[in-house]
This record gives structure tokens, sequence and C-alpha cells, in this order.
């Protein structure tokens, strides 16, 4: 099993604007949807574990996000019995770690959510999506540490934005 945070950020580290996404790029949401959906063992799943913010950010109609395992950090009840809950992103990672049908576990943000995550590097692996521009987004990434390497950078065009797609491993 592997723990992967998966981002988008602008070229200023900008990951969202009011709650929101700041860019609609349909092809890197499917490219999103498809990681994090795909497994080895078509009897297991993955999950997604996410602050209470960023799971209410998403359409009612498409939450909870299927196909995975959603596991909120949250204080707060989710009236929602297909997501689990935890108070902690420690607690929502060994939740995910600990259920028998789950093949990898994503870090799904938000902001508070990464930032916690990548000081206690928590992820084996980031898998990062650069988006060419600058958003006038309000929330933003930490500075990724330098125990992660970055092993792999692809590009990829949507809608005439440029994606850079980087993945970076926990250097041990």
């Amino acid at each position: 099993m592997s723990i992967k945070l998966v981002v988008a950020h602008d070229n200023e580290r900008g990951i969202g604007r009011a709650g929101q996404l700041p860019w609609r790029l349909p092809g890197e949401m499917a490219k999103l949807s498809a990681a994090t959906r795909r497994t080895a063992d078509p009897s297991k799943r993955n999950a997604l574990v996410m602050g209470r913010l960023t799971y209410e950010s998403f359409p009612a109609s498409r939450r909870p996000l299927a196909g995975r395992l959603n596991v909120v950090v949250t204080s707060r009840p989710i009236p929602d019995a297909e997501v689990q809950t935890a108070a902690t992103l420690e607690a929502a990672v060994a939740e995910a770690v600990g259920a028998a049908d789950v093949e990898d576990v994503f870090i799904f943000g938000g902001a508070r959510i990464y930032k916690e995550a990548l000081d206690d590097l928590i992820p084996d692996e980031l898998l990062v999506s650069v988006v060419d521009g600058v958003f006038q987004c309000d929330t933003f990434l930490s500075h990724l540490p330098a125990s992660y390497i970055l092993e792999k950078s692809t590009e990829e065009t949507y809608e005439g934005t440029r994606v850079v797609h980087e993945r970076y491993r926990l250097r041990r």
C-alpha cells in the first residue's frame, strides 16, 4: 500500500479561490479521477482522505466521490452514511490504511491537510499538477519538503492550458 498526496496548483502555488478550484479543466479532472480509481487488484478500491471543506466543495450530487472510500477529517458529523470521518489526519489515514478493501490512500486536500501531511512526511509519493498561469488564488500549497525528490515530469495541454505533471518520491 502506498500513501500519495495529489494536488494541483498554479504558478504561484495557488490551489483555491473562494473555496473552489480556480480553473476548469475537464481533461485534468478526468485524469485525476482515473488515477485515484485505478487499482491493480479489481477487488479493491482506493481511499481519499480530505478535509471537510474540501468534501463540501464538491457538488452535492457528486458526494461522496464514487468508487473510492471517502474519509473526511472533521469534528462535525457528515450526514452521509457512505462517508467515514476522523477527528485528525493521522486517524483518517490510519482508518483508510486499515480498511481491508483499500489498495492505496490519496491525500486529497485542502491546504491545512496538505500542510500537515507534508510537515509530517506522511505521503510516500506526491502527484503534483502545475497549472500554467496565475489564478488570483486565496489558498496556497506550502513548499515541498526537501525530503521529496522529483522522479518524473511530463506535460499535457488541456483546453489551451499547459499542465506539468510531477511525481515526487519520499527519500528514505
